[in-house]
């Protein structure tokens, strides 16, 4: 994982107090995992919110 997405995951557990999910992302790039994580963050809205995801998409 390069260290911009590193960064990227740390703002988004900044703001929202919550890991983003990453399991659950498994299959979209670290650019387009970048992207989500600017938008989510300008918007002040999660990946859920958003309707990148929803409750029944998280893997354990």
């Amino acid at each position: 994982m390069s260290e911009q997405v590193l960064n990227a995951l740390n703002r988004y557990y900044d703001a929202f107090d919550d890991s983003f999910p990453m399991a659950a992302m498994s299959g979209v790039g670290e650019d387009e995992v970048i992207k989500i994580i600017d938008k989510c963050i300008f918007e002040k809205k999660d990946v859920y919110d958003l309707g990148y995801l929803s409750s029944g998409d998280e893997i354990y």
